[in-house]
């Protein structure tokens, strides 16, 4: 799930706030080879060069200021996702993964406009069945 914590109410779990587990790590890379994984097949929504822009939103400090590890989450969110992002092309250089990433620009993260978001949904249905070749050759040995 996708819940953008401004616009959705915090759900409570045992008194503990939750929130979508994306906020923390967007794309668990690392968790994947602590966990043992061999290779990993990493696809996201952002093109190649992207990184995010460190900046803090003073909406979600303000919101969230009763919780401090949330807020520290936050703001540290860019500057982890983007050491993810060079990790992910670490581990493609040394044959650990395969990234995939869109060749056009995405929707906003907030779109209503039915044909921007088809046209993205279009492009990724259209590029897994380019790629699928090359992924299959990829785990091949996982596979076998």
């Amino acid at each position: 799930s996708n819940s953008f914590p401004i616009m959705s109410k915090t759900q409570f779990l045992d008194g503990r706030p939750m929130t979508d587990g994306g906020m923390a790590d967007a794309i668990p890379v690392r968790k994947a080879i602590e966990d043992g994984r061999n290779k990993l097949l990493v696809i996201l929504t952002q093109q190649c060069r992207f990184r995010k822009k460190v900046k803090t939103s003073h909406l979600l400090t303000t919101r969230y200021f009763w919780h401090r590890n949330f807020v520290k989450t936050i703001k540290d969110r860019p500057k982890k996702y983007n050491a993810d992002l060079d990790y992910i092309d670490e581990l493609v250089r040394d044959g650990k993964a395969i990234a995939f990433y869109p060749e056009i620009d995405p929707p906003r993260l907030i779109c209503r406009d039915y044909d921007k978001l088809e046209n993205f949904y279009r492009h990724g249905y259209e590029m897994g069945e380019r790629v699928l070749k090359a992924v299959k050759e990829f785990f091949r040995d996982e596979i076998e």
